[in-house]
């Protein structure tokens, strides 16, 4: 079984763990990836902030980097990139949500969280990793915004 980076849950299970059943699932996504013909652009001068208005951003086509590391908002885990990830993957991109220290299927117990490294640790030691040279395209949501600066 295809690890999704919780042990004991397969690759691509967010949608039936959360209750919506998969096959509306990809439906809703396919008629939303329709709808949203560009990526998100990264804004110049901000390594956090994304322009998500669809009416301008650069092709997925014409992307030199294929590969998406997510990082969640506080409060929130891994999990919460399911229809992100699965419309990326559909479009052919290679994803990865990581879950920081305490959240998500990461558990820790919060008390000992007393550094923001110690927090950010899943996410260094993922880019940490990555084979020579691979370029990877971060996104964060709130404190997952501070995570990827």
């Amino acid at each position: 079984m295809a690890q999704s980076g919780c042990p004991g849950v397969k690759k691509d299970a967010w949608p039936e763990l959360l209750g919506v059943p998969a096959k509306l699932a990809r439906e809703t996504i396919q008629k939303e990836n329709r709808r949203l013909t560009n990526v998100p652009n990264v804004l110049n001068g901000s390594p956090v902030t994304l322009d998500l208005r669809c009416d301008r951003g650069t092709k997925l086509e014409s992307l030199e980097i294929k590969h998406f590391v997510l990082v969640h908002g506080g409060s929130f885990g891994a999990w919460c990139w399911y229809e992100t990830t699965t419309l990326l993957k559909e479009t052919g991109y290679q994803v990865d949500a990581v879950d920081l220290t305490g959240s998500g299927a990461h558990y820790f117990d919060f008390n000992n969280i007393i550094t923001f490294s110690k927090y950010v640790k899943p996410l260094t030691n993922f880019i940490e990793n990555l084979p020579d040279g691979r370029k990877v395209i971060l996104v964060g949501h709130d404190i997952g915004g501070n995570c990827v600066s």
